[in-house]
């Protein structure tokens, strides 16, 4: 049994996904820096002000979202404007985040970043696999993410500016990010997707929060008895303690705060939200319900039993039933390959060696978005197996330092003959 597959969270600080472009482009463009050099600059740059008009949407959400006393002088400004009725007359100097998270067109208008919590915005990006835990560098996955992503995206909050809203996904980034999120959580986000599915109804954070116990508990207990590093150990005895301060708090509300359940559900539930797994009722409080596409992907994962299968085998064909109507499984070999080697090309190293899993993930999302079809992650990596026995001087791996067959390489020009199945090689 592998070691657990589970993201530390434990702070609500991060949630939306939209400020990753921001930080992965930074990590891109400075090969190493320090936790402060990458969180403050987010916060610096999200923080800049902007005088922009009072629209009705911005109103709403300063007088819900912007209770703190610094921001009295801006509310009382929205209050008079009101009073006047002269909304659509007056301007207001807000923080370009502040611009973008009361876009009508975002699903969720909370996530504010904060001075204070400027020491954890590092977290996601390293949990999921896009940049390095102690450099701050970029790994290839962020690479990955990097290429899906617009360059006026990615500058977007360093020049202030209005358009286009870095906050919002589109397609692309909301399906490489769903899985993603799903491979390096799936020890938790599987079961509590599942368990949710099921419930039929919005559901409150907290309420979300209260399978979080279970989950953990489950997870210590499956791997127990083989977890052999410490760190391993560390994270499951984590997870216990985690679990047992819940569960203080079991079936109550916020009457006496929020506590580790929130901490812990809150970056969990909002990144599906970005993704259009889930929606808001109300898109300024955290209340959650399943969209159409997301509780049918959900019960595609529910019916599968195991997350880690799933992301192989069942991923694709789930998101495409709920998220790309009419798309169709991709039959044509020679298409997968083209996929896997444009995709390899964009990410490959110096030495010309690119991840397999990066690289096939990267050129499934590309198919799916831009060609309406689709093939899974283990389909994929079979067929380059089967190649690779064709052609091993021309498709060449490489193994990491367990023994795992883990990158690629197409040395030269594209051999003829290869069989493929579906049409012409």
């Amino acid at each position: 049994m592998a070691a657990p597959v589970v993201v530390p969270y434990g702070n609500r600080a991060m949630q939306r996904l939209g400020f990753l472009k921001h930080l992965v482009a930074r990590c891109s463009s400075v090969p190493t820096s320090t936790m402060e050099a990458v969180g403050r600059d987010l916060l610096n740059a999200a923080s800049q002000k902007v005088q922009v008009p009072l629209t009705d949407g911005l109103a709403a959400y300063i007088s819900l979202r912007l209770q703190d006393r610094v921001y009295r002088e801006v509310r009382d400004q929205v209050a008079k404007a009101g009073q006047a009725e002269e909304e659509a007359h007056s301007t207001v100097s807000v923080e370009i985040q502040d611009v973008h998270l009361a876009d009508r067109r975002m699903p969720s208008h909370t996530g504010k970043l904060s001075p204070k919590d400027w020491k954890t915005y590092h977290r996601l990006p390293i949990a999921l696999g896009l940049v390095r835990r102690d450099s701050f560098s970029l790994l290839v996955r962020g690479q990955a993410f990097l290429t899906l992503c617009d360059e006026k995206e990615l500058q977007a909050l360093r020049n202030a500016r209005l358009a286009p809203n870095p906050l919002l996904l589109n397609p692309a980034q909301q399906a490489f990010l769903a899985y993603t999120l799903l491979e390096h959580d799936h020890d938790v986000l599987g079961p509590l997707l599942s368990q949710l599915s099921g419930w039929g109804k919005p559901f409150r954070d907290w309420e979300a929060g209260d399978l979080l116990p279970g989950i953990f508990r489950g997870v210590e207990r499956a791997f127990r008895a083989r977890a052999n590093s410490v760190a391993e150990k560390s994270l499951l005895q984590s997870l216990i303690t985690h679990a047992a301060s819940m569960e203080k708090k079991a079936g109550r509300g916020y009457r006496e705060g929020k506590g580790a359940r929130e901490e812990h559900i809150t970056p969990r539930l909002e990144p599906l939200v970005d993704c259009g797994l889930l929606c808001k009722p109300d898109r300024y409080f955290f209340q959650y319900e399943f969209s159409d596409a997301g509780r049918r992907f959900a019960q595609r994962l529910a019916e599968c039993g195991d997350p880690s299968h799933f992301l192989e085998d069942g991923f694709f064909a789930a998101w495409a039933e709920g998220f790309s109507h009419g798309s169709s499984p991709e039959t044509d070999e020679d298409r997968i390959l083209q996929q896997v080697m444009a995709a390899s090309d964009r990410l490959k190293s110096p030495l010309g060696y690119a991840p397999i899993v990066d690289s096939v993930l990267l050129g499934a999302t590309h198919h799916l978005i831009s060609g309406s079809r689709y093939y899974e992650v283990g389909m994929a990596v079979a067929l380059l197996r089967r190649i690779q026995k064709q052609a091993p001087k021309w498709l060449q791996f490489n193994i990491d330092r367990q023994g795992n067959m883990r990158y690629l390489k197409f040395a030269g020009p594209r051999p003829d003959g290869l069989e493929l199945g579906g049409g012409e090689a």
